[in-house]
């Protein structure tokens, strides 16, 4: 704004006469005296009715549109003497610009005596021009001659949109490198601290790649690694069919990883000295259509069939007779093998009816032993009133080859607003005795089958800052004794510190009649934005499990500072200490681990 203010003085300065009686506040020796007297003279400044300029004051936006609408006022009168009509100044012929650099020589020209050269007056008129589409909606309130030299909106679209269907270059490169170095201590007892770093709810991983460890060896953190990790990202368009070409390969140019016990590598385990791909990911769209060809991170399609697992194949999403299609064919790949022992394929239909949403899904998984899993289910998500949602799901499960057992799974759920502050919750799930969800289709229920959950909660919102979460959740599988659950949660933001806590109790765990497993787990953490540059974060996890002899103290602290807009450097500290029984014997748990990483961005 202060740019443009500045160019209507000089524009100004250029079109006023050269003398006119002066103001109270404006004496003879002010360096702007001249200056003032030319405005006044020209009739583009008038002062204040006390005979006063006032000029240490700013001007408001509607006072400069006051000058930009008397120097129109003065081309306009200008133009209809040069030619009949004058179109749009941004979208002038060359003949039709050079007659309006005329119309700005003659204005000066009369009011100062002097010339311009052709350069001043283009000049001058682009700026003009520039005030004039800056002040446009003022000018219109005056009445001003804006279509003098204002931009023909329409005008300037069309040239957009011609500017778009020219041949232009539409392929884009971006990606990341993450040089890593890590190293970890696993005490003087490896194998029991390898086994209680494995624990779910420290490094909450679902991957079930160590038979030991029960997760992906590259989640754990290593004895010592020092690697790259290489993303890239090609994006294009050809017409409105766009493609995304999602790239990440491995490095590890630095050292081997090392052994932590018997063998058994933890960390990042990729030694070779020339890029390996890890995954690659292709998605091509069109309007509301996309096709997708490669690795899913995290594929999640029900808690019954496939979730959080990473697979690869293809998924097809489209839209036909109003009714929403996707489908997929992929596969959990084998290391040991270079084909795939379990193919899983799937389409659902969502048809979304105002108030309610249908979806109906078919999923088949082909498994080892020529066995098979079949699941059709019905889904529906209803807005009954504003206050009230209601969900429900019904799946019929069928088994073929060394199983050919047929169950179901259903559940309901739906949610209440009580008030602004409170929202009530409820869910029931009933599954059957030979309903098949076990670790061949990646399942993710309470438990494998034969089971009732039921589950209320509630959440309050203290204040915009404070929202309070609370659960109970019943278990009732067929086994000696019921399992209960009691949550609590918090959420808090304070100032520049955004922090959460919960509190979870499990009693009978493992369904023992006999004073079976209890649980406790706290959970702590908090993240401060330190500046717009460097954020802090700490994440502390206690738990113990009385039965099974497990308890540990997790805690991670982490700082990422923004060297640059595209380079990060992250640093990350993990503690861990507790006991696990092992064969009936308590084995201490003890270890740490730093981890320090340089992200480049392009």
């Amino acid at each position: 704004m202060k740019r443009i203010v500045i160019a209507a003085f000089l524009v100004l300065a250029l079109t006023a006469s050269a003398f006119a009686a002066s103001f109270a506040d404006v004496p003879s020796s002010h360096w702007a005296y001249g200056a003032v007297n030319k405005l006044v003279a020209s009739g583009i400044l008038s002062g204040y009715p006390d005979g006063t300029f006032k000029g240490q004051n700013n001007l408001s936006r509607y006072e400069i549109a006051v000058v930009v609408a008397r120097v129109l006022d003065q081309i306009e009168a200008e133009q209809a003497a040069l030619a009949d009509e004058i179109a749009d100044a941004d979208s002038l012929s060359v003949g039709q610009a050079q007659q309006v650099n005329e119309i700005v020589k003659a204005i000066v020209a009369k009011n100062t005596g002097e010339e311009l050269s052709n350069e001043q007056a283009n000049e001058v008129r682009s700026i003009v021009q520039a005030l004039t589409f800056e002040f446009r909606p003022e000018l219109k309130e005056l009445g001003a001659a804006v279509d003098a030299l204002a931009v023909d909106v329409d005008e300037l679209d069309s040239r957009v949109a011609a500017l778009e269907a020219e041949p232009r270059d539409n392929v884009s490169f971006s990606g990341t490198v993450d040089t890593i170095f890590e190293t970890a201590n696993y005490g003087d007892n490896p194998y029991a601290t390898m086994l209680v770093w494995a624990d779910d709810d420290a490094l909450d991983e679902l991957d079930d790649d160590n038979a030991i460890t029960g997760v992906d060896d590259g989640d754990m953190p290593a004895a010592k690694a020092f690697y790259q990790e290489i993303g890239l990202d090609i994006a294009a368009n050809v017409g409105d069919v766009n493609f995304d070409l999602a790239i990440d390969t491995l490095k590890n140019l630095f050292s081997e990883t090392d052994t932590v016990v018997d063998g058994i590598k933890l960390g990042e385990t990729a030694d070779s000295d020339a890029f390996e791909m890890d995954t690659a990911l292709l998605t091509i769209s069109k309007d509301d259509y996309t096709f997708k060809a490669g690795s899913f991170e995290d594929y999640d399609v029900d808690p019954y069939f496939i979730d959080d697992e990473d697979m690869e194949g293809i998924e097809i999403t489209a839209p036909l007779a109003g009714i929403d299609f996707k489908a997929f064919a992929v596969g959990d790949e084998d290391d040991d093998a270079d084909e795939f022992e379990k193919d899983y394929y799937g389409v659902t239909a969502t048809a979304d009816m105002d108030i309610f949403k249908l979806i109906g899904k078919l999923y088949h998984a082909r498994l080892e032993s020529e066995d098979a899993v079949t699941d059709f289910a019905i889904a529906a998500e209803a807005d009954v009133t504003d206050e009230l949602t209601m969900g429900g799901e019904v799946v019929f499960n069928t088994n073929d080859g060394s199983s050919d057992e047929n169950d179901t799974l259903f559940n309901l759920n739906g949610s209440y607003i009580l008030s602004d502050v409170v929202t009530l919750r409820g869910l029931f799930e009933t599954v059957g005795e030979d309903f098949n969800s076990t670790d061949t289709v990646l399942s993710d229920l309470e438990e494998d089958n034969n089971y009732d959950k039921y589950n209320v909660g509630a959440d309050f919102a203290l204040n915009a800052n404070n929202t309070v979460t609370a659960d109970y959740t019943l278990v009732d599988a067929d086994k000696d004794e019921n399992k209960n659950k009691f949550e609590v949660g918090l959420e808090n933001t304070t100032g520049k510190f955004t922090n959460h806590a919960s509190v979870e109790f499990t009693q009978n765990d493992d369904y023992d009649e006999n004073g079976g497993e209890d649980v406790t787990l706290l959970t702590l953490g908090t993240k401060y934005a330190m500046s717009d540059a460097t954020t802090i974060a700490a994440d502390l996890v206690n738990k113990s499990a009385d039965a099974a002899d497990l308890s540990y103290t997790y805690l991670v602290g982490s700082i990422d500072h923004k060297l640059s807009d595209n380079i990060s450097w992250i640093n990350e500290v993990q503690l861990i200490n507790g006991e696990i029984d092992i064969l009936g014997n308590t084995e201490d748990a003890e270890g740490n681990s730093f981890k320090s990483q340089l992200s480049v961005s392009f």
